[in-house]
């Protein structure tokens, strides 16, 4: 994952240039001292469906995505190299993200005291402004209609409708 340069002479060699990705390097390291990375792997192994392995090189990979760490000086490292890449062009945010996203693997939720685990996105098709609150899934339908009347209602009123993509309990027991 290096390239070699090398300048001989007539029978010897002059010089010798090698070139590594510091940035895989650094990940690796990382990875290394990342006791949550490895208790996923850990918990990945018993799973016989799970994309994580770890190759020759003792790198951790989701799919063939490199695992980052929980380091916010590496992610950022990860998301400046790809903004200020001489070979990408930056049509915008989501074109960025899906770039990344085919690379780089790493949790996406912050830790905080409510420990949330999903994200429930929710749109005003009038004004096409979207909301996301962090929740728990296994918020019971209750707590999820008081969030809804305490961030959604108390901005934009009550809808007249509610569509749902994904889960019938928001739509049926509303």
């Amino acid at each position: 994952m290096g390239i070699t340069l090398c300048y001989r002479g007539a029978n010897e060699l002059l010089a010798s240039l090698t070139i590594a990705p510091t940035l895989v390097s650094r990940i690796k390291e990382a990875q290394q001292e990342d006791g949550e990375l490895w208790a996923i792997l850990q918990k990945a192994k018993d799973d016989l469906q799970s994309n994580f392995r770890v190759n020759d090189k003792g790198i951790i990979w989701f799919s063939n995505r490199l695992c980052v760490p929980d380091n916010p000086e590496l992610k950022k490292a990860v998301m400046s190299e790809s903004y200020n890449s001489l070979f990408s062009i930056h049509p915008g945010s989501t074109k960025m993200y899906r770039d990344l996203k085919q690379y780089f693997w790493w949790n996406g939720l912050p830790k905080n005291q409510r420990r949330p685990d999903a994200i429930w996105v929710v749109v005003d098709r009038l004004t096409k402004s979207a909301h996301f609150l962090p929740i728990q899934e296994t918020y019971p339908v209750s707590k999820l209609s008081d969030l809804f009347q305490r961030e959604i209602v108390r901005l934009h009123g009550t809808p007249v409708s509610i569509t749902s993509d994904r889960d019938p309990r928001f739509t049926s027991r509303f």
